[in-house]
């Protein structure tokens, strides 16, 4: 807040404006820093949105490996309990769900655009085999990876 920060007014300003020494300067300069760090201690935090961003594109930059909910609280700059609990609230979904679901668009998407196999498909979201992906794209998209496929590719929705 710059009027916190620089005084009421400006009236900081206008006290800089009217030094004439340099021990005067010096105390000024000091007052500033003081406040500054006053300042960044007391408003160090990013809104939550842009910590939640910072998160979700450390998810879909990873989305073929393993991801965990600390690492991600990590990068949010949050601690996991805290992360999860902001997470259920701004998603409304647990943090495994949304991985799940991230996962799930990204092989929609490929799905979509490539010939991969649904095995290459698999793997390159994060499951571990067509299998378990074939299971949790079903209990998301309600259908198959194969049956999305044919029904994107005959252009029925």
């Amino acid at each position: 807040d710059p009027a916190g920060l620089l005084g009421a007014n400006y009236s900081s300003l206008a006290r800089l404006s009217g030094i004439d020494g340099e021990e005067e300067l010096t105390r000024w300069l000091v007052d500033m820093l003081e406040r500054i760090m006053d300042s960044i201690r007391t408003y160090r935090r990013y809104p939550q949105g842009v910590l939640l961003n910072a998160a979700l594109a450390y998810i879909g930059e990873n989305l073929s490996g393993e991801i965990s909910r600390d690492e991600a609280a990590r990068v949010a700059c949050m601690s996991p309990s805290h992360f999860s609990r902001v997470v259920r609230e701004r998603f409304g979904m647990t943090f495994t769900r949304l991985v799940a679901q991230m996962r799930i668009d990204r092989a929609r998407e490929l799905l979509k655009t490539s010939e991969m196999s649904l095995a290459a498909i698999a793997h390159e979201c994060g499951f571990p085999d067509q299998s378990y992906f074939t299971k949790v794209f079903r209990r998301i998209a309600g259908c198959t990876p194969s049956e999305y496929r044919q029904r994107e590719r005959s252009g029925l929705r």
